[in-house]
């Protein structure tokens, strides 16, 4: 009997966010992507990782949390988490 596949984590559950600033009306979100070398700003609709993980959304509230999207599965990284909460909406 085969055993059973453990998940593959995503690249999106790898990305770090360590921090969410709105300036002007402007949310900014500060990311690190394992493969580069310094943090950087983003914001909503930017894509990182070549492409493959999109910036959905950012929800405000008590502690802000970064939805971002790949292969049509959406991750939600709260800031300074090092763990992904996946959410299948």
């Amino acid at each position: 009997m085969p055993s059973p596949v453990a998940p593959q984590e995503s690249t999106a559950e790898t990305i770090e966010i360590s921090g969410v600033i709105e300036v002007g009306g402007k949310t900014n979100v500060i990311v690190k992507v394992p493969e580069e070398h310094t943090s950087r700003y983003v914001t909503v609709g930017d894509r990182l990782v070549n492409g493959k993980v999109l910036v959905k959304r950012v929800e405000m509230g008590l502690e802000p949390v970064v939805i971002l999207e790949q292969g049509g599965r959406e991750i939600v990284r709260s800031v300074g988490s090092s763990s992904a909460l996946i959410g299948a909406l």
